[in-house]
C-alpha cells in the first residue's frame, strides 16, 4: 500500500490541529523564497512587445512577476468558482474530505479517490479559471517587455542561486 511517510502524516496533523500557524509559515517560506512581493498593476501591464530573445524575456519576466502570475491564476479561479458556487463548496468539502480521509485512514488511495470523485464533479469550472489564468500568465511572460528593474531583479535572483 502507498501510506504517507510519518512526517508526511505529522504535517497534515499539525496543519488541521492549527491552520493559522501552518498558514503563517507557509507565508514566511514564500516570502524567503521570493513570492511575496506583488508588483504594482502599472506596471504589471506597462508596454508589450513581441520578444526579439524569447528565453530571456521569459526568464527574467516570470522571476519578476511570479507572484502576479500566481495572484492572476488564483483570482481566476475564484472568479470561475464564484461563477458556480455550489462547485466552489463541493470542491472545498472534497479537499477537506480528502485530507481527513489521508490522516484518518492513511491510505493515499482512499483520499486520492475523494480527490478524482470531487474534480469529477465539480472541479470543471476551476479547472477553467486556472487554464483562463495560465493562458493570460503565458501572454503576458512572453510579451511584456523587460523593465530595468525586472532585469536587476533576475541578476540578483541568479546570484543567490
Amino acid at each position: 500500500a502507498n501510506l504517507p511517510t510519518p512526517e508526511l502524516q505529522e504535517l497534515l496533523r499539525d496543519i488541521v490541529q492549527d491552520p493559522r500557524a501552518a498558514l503563517a509559515t507557509v507565508c514566511d517560506t514564500l516570502n524567503k523564497l521570493g513570492w511575496g512581493k506583488l508588483r504594482p498593476l502599472s506596471e504589471f501591464l506597462g508596454e508589450f512587445k513581441l520578444p526579439t530573445n524569447l528565453e530571456d524575456r521569459v526568464s527574467t519576466n516570470f522571476v519578476f512577476y511570479r507572484t502576479n502570475y500566481a495572484a492572476m491564476v488564483g483570482g481566476f479561479m475564484l472568479l470561475c468558482g464564484l461563477m458556480n458556487p455550489f462547485s466552489l463548496v463541493v470542491t472545498l468539502l472534497g479537499i477537506l474530505a480528502a485530507v481527513l480521509a489521508l490522516v484518518c485512514t492513511k491510505s493515499a488511495t482512499v483520499a486520492g479517490g475523494v480527490v478524482c470523485l470531487t474534480a469529477w464533479g465539480s472541479g470543471r469550472m476551476l479547472l477553467l479559471g486556472l487554464l483562463l489564468g495560465l493562458l493570460l500568465s503565458l501572454l503576458h511572460v512572453i510579451l511584456r517587455t523587460r523593465t530595468i528593474g525586472s532585469r536587476m531583479s533576475a541578476a540578483y535572483d541568479q546570484r543567490k542561486l
